[in-house]
């Protein structure tokens, strides 16, 4: 039979005429009774195409069979569709490869590939494919052969759920994640140690040991992780903590100073002097330039814009010199943060230097006099400054828990405009998409294994081929 070639379309023929067929039912051979056909579409790029299928209806002669009639399957098309194999895969692809939501799925195939599925449809192919998946076998091995050792933990919380996520780092993947939803009759769900716990769980199940592990400041975590783990504090948000502090103390001192003179109420007359510049609303308005790095404050080289000011034209550099210069509890405030960046500026310094650092800082009598500032140097107490600087011991062991916050990040973009995530089982599908697709775009590139070091260790980076 041959195929039919026109000016717009394309149909193709083929046969599936087998004589005998087992039963789908009870497996007896059931010979051929008549001929069926079925019309499927498949990608082509350059016009839109069909399959046009004869196959066998065989007749099922076992008396205690509910089937009588059946039509033979199709290897390239399941039953009850009207595309094949092929453009089925395409699509899923699109969603668990290409990372592209449901919505531009349709349109996206039928430009490029002739194909005219619907949102709905896709959504249903790429369900059945992410349920046939199986991360204990397709993922968690390979997670594990190529582990470097450092494990970043964190949660984000969407609507009544909480989704753990625990990412390596070093080799860009994400190891494991735990969805958990509020208990009814809380208000919001909130991290607690059994949801901890089972995370936990999850990691052991997979076979994670990590050497360190790189947490944020939730208390939780202080006494929930194993004590095997050596913990590290994410820098960045221990700078936040000890930045909120620094600020308050701004707005402390701003608030005793006085307030300017109140103006007559009326139009003011066309010969009467302006006002006299407020030095608070000054203050307030560069507050962020106390707890600003240096070169952040060059690299910025903005000016004030604020025609009331008396730094009106002024770059922050000039304002925040003149403002300490003018107030010295604000250069006191301004001093100390520069010192709790020069902790963490050195890359090369050992913990017994940061350690005698941090000592001096908290015994300057200068700082002890403000409440403020105590409370941001408690911050860095007891063991906290031990787990700050636990960077300083290994190689490559990040600072912060960045890489799972931007894993987090990427979640709510999806919860937000993506997917529409709003049932747990869509979440676990979407989580299981995404953690193939990272595993196939590491596969793809090649990309060597990475191993915790630390200093003074040599090791070449491990090819993900040998590991696997």
């Amino acid at each position: 039979m041959e195929n039919i070639q026109h000016s717009f379309f394309r149909v193709k023929y083929a046969e599936v005429l087998p004589a005998q067929y087992p039963c789908p039912d009870c497996g007896q051979l059931a010979k051929r009774n008549s001929t069926g056909e079925r019309t499927l579409q498949e990608p082509n790029l350059d016009e839109p195409t069909f399959l046009l299928v004869r196959m066998s209806v065989c007749r099922c002669d076992n008396v205690q069979c509910r089937r009588k009639y059946f039509r033979v399957p199709l290897p390239f098309a399941p039953p009850r569709v009207r595309y094949t194999e092929d453009a089925k895969q395409l699509c899923v692809s699109s969603v668990t490869r290409d990372g592209m939501p449901f919505c531009r799925v349709p349109d996206r195939v039928a430009e490029d590939f002739h194909l005219y599925p619907s949102q709905s449809t896709v959504w249903g192919w790429h369900r059945d494919a992410c349920d046939r998946q199986d991360l204990t076998v397709d993922y968690e091995p390979w997670v594990k052969a190529q582990f470097s050792g450092v494990l970043c933990i964190d949660e984000v919380y969407d609507g009544p759920f909480c989704l753990i996520l625990s990412t390596d780092p070093l080799n860009d993947v994400t190891v494991a994640y735990t969805l958990e939803k509020k208990t009814p009759g809380t208000e919001r769900p909130k991290m607690s140690q059994a949801w901890l716990d089972r995370h936990l769980w999850a990691l052991a199940r997979i076979g994670i040991e990590p050497t360190a592990v790189i947490r944020d400041g939730l208390v939780v975590y202080d006494n929930g992780l194993p004590q095997t783990w050596d913990q590290s504090r994410c820098t960045f948000h221990l700078l936040q903590d000890i930045t909120q502090d620094l600020l308050r103390a701004v707005t402390t001192y701003r608030k005793t100073l006085p307030d300017p003179p109140k103006r007559s109420k009326g139009r003011p007359k066309a010969d009467a002097p302006p006002p006299p510049p407020n030095v608070k609303t000054e203050i307030w308005h560069h507050r962020y330039l106390w707890v600003s790095r240096p070169a952040t404050i060059e690299q910025r080289d903005r000016t004030c814009t604020h025609q009331t000011h008396r730094c009106v034209g002024e770059s922050d550099a000039e304002i925040l010199q003149h403002l300490c210069v003018q107030h010295p509890p604000l250069q006191t405030i301004r001093a100390c943060m520069l010192e709790v960046f020069g902790l963490f500026e050195d890359p090369d310094a050992t913990f017994e230097d940061i350690k005698t650092q941090y000592d001096t800082m908290c015994q300057t009598p200068a700082y002890q006099a403000n409440p403020d500032l105590v409370k941001a140097l408690d911050h860095l107490s007891g063991d906290t400054l031990e787990k700050a600087f636990r960077f300083l011991a290994y190689e490559n062991l990040p600072k912060t828990n960045n890489h799972v916050e931007g894993r987090a990040r990427s979640f709510r973009k999806r919860q937000k405009s993506h997917y529409r995530l709003r049932r747990s089982s869509s979440i676990d599908r979407a989580m299981k998409a995404e953690m193939l697709r990272q595993k196939a775009r590491k596969q793809a590139r090649g990309d060597p294994v990475v191993r915790l070091r630390r200093k003074g260790e040599a090791a070449e980076p491990i090819p993900l081929a040998e590991v696997a």
